[in-house]
Formats: structure tokens, sequence, C-alpha cells
């Protein structure tokens, strides 16, 4: 006769063993429910869960933003099809006269590679501007690593990690001068890439304070100066030609620093990106078109070039309690770079009024002859 009792045994002390073990894990996974509950209570009470905020401010304060920029490394020259290292600044001598220049060295890799630099200075009290601008084959910074060592004749830019040194002459006046950074980079875009949509993208970063000493020989008179300059480097595949904009670099008194720009196609007037920053020693928030407001309050057409320029703004940034006034030092600040870039541009010192005071430059491209201007230049304004 077979033996039954390993199943009568068994199997009631299998079913036992299988409800207790059932009822423990409803039991932890009924307290674990209880606890996830209380600790959502909790965080939705204290406001920190997504429902209480929109969605673009949970995304803004939550996304982890990696710089796709590296310092000093890329300070040195890419491989990409435009590239560019510019300067603006803002100096004066022992006895107070004020100078404010621009020195930019572009990068153009295309079938052949070749390097072109522009300068200009502008006389506050004299109220004279010279410009000047060089061109030459080759990269002759070729090879440099964490640095940049460019020498077109007695015109020179070298530098990296935020020490630099530039030279230049024009019209009998020759700038040489030391710039040290001041303050932390800054990566536009957040993380140091902008798109520009069709025309492709761009690295971009900024060093918006460099205390800048120096000489100024000015015919023939060495004059020590000193004073605060703004650095930009940027480079990248994107198409410069499709492009025009509206470029603003101020430094205020307080010691902030604002970037603000209006890409455009210089062809329709159609916006393609409006953004910026406003940084300090605390760092740099990204300014959005919703952000700000430029109104344009006057303009200045160029009696060689025919192109009118915007030359005047006001400038509101609600959010930073900012509404400035942003005037030209010299209004006609044009350079025709036709010679060597192809470009015509205004490139000018302003002085900054208002809620704030500051100096700084501004940079206007893409701007039209009266002929040929763009039947939607109104976005621009």
């Amino acid at each position: 006769m077979p033996n039954h009792s390993p199943r009568i045994t068994r199997r009631p002390h299998a079913r036992r063993g299988s409800r207790r073990q059932r009822r423990n894990r409803a039991l932890l996974l009924a307290g674990a429910a209880a606890a996830a509950a209380f600790g959502l209570y909790t965080l939705w009470a204290q406001g920190l869960m997504p429902v209480n905020e929109s969605a673009e401010d949970w995304y803004d304060a939550h996304q982890q933003v990696v710089p796709l920029v590296s310092l000093p490394a890329d300070d040195a020259p890419h491989d990409d099809y435009v590239e560019w290292w510019y300067y603006n600044g803002h100096v004066s001598d022992a006895q107070g006269r004020r100078y404010s220049f621009h020195y930019v060295v572009f990068l153009i890799n295309a079938l052949t590679t070749h390097t072109v630099a522009h300068a200009s200075l502008v006389d506050h009290a004299a109220r004279q501007h010279h410009t000047s601008q060089r061109r030459t084959a080759g990269n002759p910074s070729s090879g440099t690593v964490d640095s940049f060592d460019f020498v077109l004749g007695d015109w020179s830019l070298t530098g990296g990690g935020g020490t630099d040194r530039l030279g230049f002459a024009l019209d009998g006046h020759r700038f040489t001068l030391d710039l040290q950074e001041t303050a932390a980079p800054v990566m536009q875009g957040g993380n140091g890439i902008l798109d520009f949509e069709d025309t492709g993208e761009s690295y971009y970063y900024t060093r918006p304070r460099m205390a800048v000493t120096g000489t100024l020989d000015l015919d023939g008179e060495a004059r020590p100066v000193s004073g605060l300059a703004w650095f930009d480097h940027q480079w990248g595949d994107f198409e410069i030609f499709r492009l025009g904009w509206d470029w603003f670099a101020l430094q205020l008194d307080d010691g902030r620093d604002i970037m603000l720009y209006r890409l455009f196609d210089p062809h329709t007037g159609r916006g393609v990106l409006t953004s910026g920053t406003l940084s300090d020693a605390s760092g740099a928030v990204e300014l959005h078109q919703r952000d700000f407001q430029l109104q344009v309050l006057d303009h200045w057409q160029s009696p060689s070039t025919d192109r009118r320029y915007p030359i005047a703004w006001r400038i509101h940034i609600p959010a930073h309690d900012l509404s400035m006034t942003v005037e030209p030092i010299l209004r006609g600040a044009e350079l025709d770079a036709r010679t060597t870039t192809y470009m015509v541009y205004w490139e000018g010192p302003v002085q900054i009024h208002g809620d704030a005071r500051g100096v700084g430059y501004v940079e206007l491209s893409g701007y039209q002859p009266a002929g040929r201007r763009p039947s939607a230049a109104a976005p621009r304004e």
C-alpha cells in the first residue's frame, strides 16, 4: 500500500507557509506605500514637487548642464570652418584721456586656410576713429597647445588661460597691452554651444572682465594706459555670411556684465536666435528672448556705404530690475572690411545710463545698403 503521508503532511505546511509569505509581503508593500505617500505629501506641502512648478521651471531648475568647452585646451585653435579671438576695451592715460579699442583675429579654414586681423581705436577727446586690417595665408598659431600665438607682421596676439598680450598699430598709433582675467569665464548657451538653426552650431565662451595695462604710442609719445577689456572666443562649422547680428557687451560699474545678441537672416530680416547672459561674482544666468526688451532710440546712416544702423537703445531686464539707456560714444564707427572678410559692420564703444551705469561695446553686422534692405527688418528693432 503506497505511503501518502508526504502529501498529507507537506501540502498543508506548504500552503500555510505561502499564506504567511504573501501576508508578510503585503504588509511590507503597504508599509512602503504609506511611507512613500507620506514623503510625497511632505514634498508637496513644502512646494518641492514638479506639480508645484511649471514644466519649464522644473526643467530649468533640475537639468544638468555639462560644459562642452574645456579650458585652457579650447583657447587653442580648432579645425572648424571659422573661428575668432576678439577683444574690446576702454582705457585711460595718466591725464585721464580716454580711448577705446577693438582687436580681433579670424581664422578661416576653407579650401585654403587664412588668417585675418581687424583693429580700431577711438580717441574720445579728439572724436577720432581709426581702423586697420591685415590678412595672411595659413595659420600662424598652428600646433599651439592650451594657447594661441598669432603674429601678422608687427601685429600680434598671444596668450591662453586668461593671461593674454596683444599689439597692433594703425594710423601712427600703437597699442601694446597685457590682459589678465579677473572674472570666471562664461559659457554661452549654458554649456558653451549655440544652435544657429540651419546655419550650423557655434562653440562660444567669454571672459567678460580682463584688467588691462600697457602703453599707447600716440604719434611717437608713449602713454601708459590702464582699464578694462572683454574677450570672446567663438568657433564652429557655421555659415557666418548667412547671419547678421546685433551684439552688446556691457560692463556695469556695480560689477555685473551683460551680453545680449540677436541673430537674423540679413536677406529677409527673419530672427534666428535672441539670447544672452548676465554674470557677476556669483556666476552667470542665461537670458532668453522673453527676459529682455531692446527698444531702438536712434539710427545713423553711413555716408560711405549707405547702411543705416540702430545707434542707441533702451534695454529692459525686468527680473533683474534693470532699465538702461545705451548710447554710442562716437556715431561713425563703421569698419569696411570687404578687402579682408567681405563684410561691413559697425563696431563702437558705448556708455550706459539708467538703473546702472557703465561702459561697453556694440557690434552690428548684416545691415544692407538702402536699396537692398530686407522687407522684414522690423523684428531686429
